[in-house]
């Protein structure tokens, strides 16, 4: 359990930024520099640490403006620690227009193509975890961050892939720019993910160019399928198709006729008739998608729900002397165990 005002190695917990399931992060001095930086204490209890130090091994050796820069990662006997750059605030906050959000957006992209480059996942992209320093947006919060081999179902609701929710594979680099993609729509949108893709703002060629990204990424037809892909659209504006190459030879006049008019018979039939039943057929398939994964969704969060009321029953909040509630990290730690626990026993 840390506060405030202890000390970890070289440094002086100065403040509270925030608390989860697998550690804290607070803001710290370094007492030799005087530098601040963020935080994080991880408690090695379980896999969770194991598997943070292995992500951490591999991500201190990246180097990108746009990716949050780790400095020094130590441990104690039950504890890791690791420090960070310490951000100015959220993306969200500086309510950027749409020209600076697509220039924010393209400078993630490519951070997170240096990311999926070293066989690393984010796997809780989500506006909450993009920040801004000095000027500059950042990837952050890297409590999820794994190994793509390692990858498991996690994230936030909302920004889940349907690769997740639908065909229950798990992580890869799309499900990573499927958040990202819905992102920075709610950024530019100010609506909630559950609105998308719906959008009431100016059209302009910024606007436009963020909102076609997002529909190339969760909607089309693996139009943007990469990191590196993505930033050259959001850079450029123009998506790379694969399209096969159809090499006709003919000779006599008479077959290339014959070749056109078979081609204008079959692409009336195409447009006339198969193409509507097609898509007809594809939005009921999408439509009942949609519904599965919705109530399998929420049968999950119901038991998040209540593996976290059954936790929190054992293990009550603390209370101070004038009534407001604040939880330990002991208490944290227990109750996450309790948590996968109820899980366990509740499939």
């Amino acid at each position: 359990m840390f506060q405030v005002g202890d000390i970890l190695d070289q440094y002086r917990l100065t403040a509270e930024i925030g608390i989860g399931s697998y550690g804290c992060v607070f803001s710290a001095e370094n007492m030799v520099t005087h530098q601040c930086f963020a935080l994080k204490i991880v408690p090695l209890v379980g896999n969770a640490g194991r598997r943070e130090m292995h992500a951490l091994e591999l991500y201190r050796d990246l180097d990108h403006p746009n990716l949050l820069k780790i400095h020094h990662v130590g441990t104690t006997a039950d504890f890791l620690y690791y420090t960070m750059d310490l951000a100015d605030g959220k993306l969200a906050e500086q309510k950027l227009a749409a020209p600076a959000l697509l220039e924010a957006a393209a400078k993630i992209a490519d951070a997170l193509s240096v990311l999926h480059g070293a066989g690393l996942l984010h796997r809780d992209i989500k506006p909450d975890n993009l920040l801004w320093r000095r000027g500059e947006p950042l990837l952050g919060d890297l409590g999820l961050l794994t190994t793509e081999s390692q990858a498991t179902f996690t994230g936030t609701a909302g920004f889940l892939s349907p690769r997740i929710l639908n065909a229950a594979l798990p992580p890869d680099e799309t499900t990573d720019l499927y958040a990202f993609a819905k992102s920075f729509y709610c950024l530019l949108s100010g609506n909630p993910p559950r609105r998308y893709p719906r959008y009431q703002g100016e059209m302009s060629p910024e606007a436009s160019r963020l909102l076609r990204m997002a529909l190339f990424v969760c909607d089309g037809e693996k139009v943007l399928s990469t990191a590196s892909e993505v930033r050259d659209f959001l850079l450029q504006g123009r998506a790379k198709r694969i399209v096969p190459r159809r090499i006709l030879l003919g000779r006599a006049w008479k077959t290339a006729v014959a070749l056109l008019f078979a081609v204008g018979v079959a692409t009336g039939a195409y447009f006339g008739i198969y193409r509507p039943l097609k898509a007809r057929s594809l939005r009921l398939q999408e439509e009942q998608k949609r519904l599965a994964a919705q109530a399998e969704f929420d049968r999950w969060m119901a038991r998040k729900k209540a593996a976290r009321e059954y936790a929190l029953k054992k293990i009550p909040l603390r209370r101070h002397s004038d009534g407001s509630t604040y939880t330990s990290m002991d208490d944290v730690i227990e109750r996450s165990r309790l948590e996968r626990e109820y899980l366990e026993k509740n499939p």
